[in-house]
């Protein structure tokens, strides 16, 4: 091979780095948001949370409002974060509202023509295993999507052997999407140290470097909000 000149490697070099990524082609906060301050993206995620409860014949009021605006403005905190912090983990109790609050926000992106997909860590899983068999299946659409909303990780099975092999389909996703800096919104009712634990070291340090996290402690708003709309 040729030896290239100093000045041409440095084009060559700057060229490479101007190159758009998966992150510019898919930013957490979508050209039809960025012009928008945190108090109006605030208050129209909480009007998607809102519609979201309400359309389950459920009583909006009856939600802690003081922890529904922390926790909102904490993921518009994310929403205007450098994109290296890709993912946002939505973490605590059971019936907390950390489904509703990741509705929330695909319903935001939604709103303004945005694509997403959505699936349980089971679907990843189940998905995989029946691309090992050889029938149609999402797992590489789950895998490369601009926008993946992910819920429940953690009740997925951990692992599984094909052909002497070792498979750990939800690992390897979130490793493509962390490497790529693709938007991830995740919710689990693990606890930092069960997440150890199950995914390892590897897994962990990725979370701790990708990822903002939300922390869920309030009781489940299932058993709060148990009365029908009047």
């Amino acid at each position: 091979m040729k030896t290239i000149d100093p000045e041409s490697l440095t084009l060559a070099i700057q060229k490479t780095l101007e190159a758009p990524t998966y992150s510019d082609k898919y930013p957490k906060l979508p050209e039809g948001l960025k012009g928008m301050d945190p108090q109006t993206l605030a208050k129209n995620l909480r009007l998607a949370y809102r519609g979201l409860v309400e359309k389950r014949e459920m009583e909006f009021k009856d939600v802690p409002e003081a922890d529904l605006r922390q926790i909102l403005s904490d993921v518009v905190g994310w929403l205007r974060r450098p994109k290296f912090r890709s993912t946002l983990f939505l973490q605590g109790t059971v019936g907390s509202g950390k489904t509703t609050v990741l509705e929330a926000v695909r319903t935001l992106y939604s709103s303004i023509g945005i694509s997403t997909v959505s699936c349980a860590a089971l679907d990843i899983y189940d998905q995989f295993q029946g691309q090992c068999d050889g029938v149609p299946n999402s797992y590489f659409r789950y895998k490369e999507a601009g926008y993946l909303f992910i819920d429940d990780l953690g009740t997925e099975p951990l692992k599984f052997t094909f052909f002497g092999k070792e498979r750990t389909p939800v690992q390897d996703l979130l490793a493509f999407r962390y490497k790529r800096q693709l938007t991830t919104i995740i919710t689990t009712n693990l606890t930092n140290s069960q997440i150890w634990e199950r995914y390892g070291e590897r897994v962990d340090d990725r979370f701790s470097e990708m990822c903002s996290i939300i922390k869920f402690s309030g009781p489940s708003y299932r058993k709060l909000i148990g009365k029908p709309a009047e």
